[in-house]
């Protein structure tokens, strides 16, 4: 398939620098320092809010 000598060490070369970057940064290949979005990082459960005042309902 790849019959051209440097081609297939540019392709060789290219894995190599993948290999060699997940193995220097794995919390960016691997996704490590946590939720960034406002969504999840400021999460609170269903019923810890009382948005509505239970005795007046308003």
């Amino acid at each position: 398939m790849f019959r051209n000598a440097t081609f297939r060490r540019a392709i060789a070369g290219f894995f190599l620098l993948e290999l060699v970057g997940s193995l220097a940064a794995p919390s960016l290949s691997w996704a490590l320092p946590g939720p960034s979005q406002p969504e999840f990082t400021g999460y609170e459960s269903a019923g810890s809010t009382d948005m509505v005042n239970l005795s007046t309902g308003t």
